[in-house]
């Protein structure tokens, strides 16, 4: 508080870093939050290492892109089917047909075309948008939904210990 109050920026990140470090070490902090501050540490220095931050925030891109261009994109070469049955004309009237569209089932390409330009173009979309929240609209296999979520959950996490990061580094 002292170096807060005194408008020691640096002297109380200093001072907060060795304090949470004091904590991770100590053998009386459970597990549970022993776990969570090693995780806080490692992510971004308990938000004072913003080079961290961004690492952590590129490599979730890189996976998240790595996984959809294997996993997460269907095959666009499946074809939507329509089945439908025409009742027989009476004599002299107009026939309404009903038909029912099922979309076509999300089927991954063979292994071998799966690490494609278009494919990858469009993985990479995917991947930096799920950080952000922003939807787009890409028909996803199952596992390719999960992974978008798993985006939408750490992306926006890992952008704000960043940008603590990035404030407490230009408050020095």
């Amino acid at each position: 508080m002292v170096f807060e109050d005194a408008k020691n920026e640096a002297g109380a990140g200093d001072f907060y870093y060795g304090e949470m470090e004091a904590r991770r070490h100590a053998l009386s902090t459970r597990r549970g939050e022993r776990a969570l501050l090693a995780t806080y540490w490692m992510l971004s220095g308990y938000g004072q290492r913003a080079g961290r931050a961004l690492v952590a925030i590129v490599l979730l891109v890189v996976i998240l892109f790595a996984l959809l261009t294997q996993f997460g994109l269907p095959d666009n070469t499946t074809l939507q089917q329509m089945t439908g049955t025409i009742p027989p004309a009476v004599a002299g009237q107009t026939q309404q047909v009903t038909l029912e569209v099922r979309p076509a089932p999300a089927t991954l390409p063979p292994q071998g075309q799966r690490w494609t330009t278009d494919r990858m173009s469009k993985a990479i979309r995917i991947a930096l948008g799920s950080v952000v929240f922003r939807d787009t609209d890409q028909k996803l296999t199952p596992a390719g939904t999960w992974t978008v979520m798993a985006g939408r959950a750490f992306g926006p996490l890992l952008l704000a210990l960043t940008a603590l990061a990035i404030r407490t580094r230009v408050k020095r």
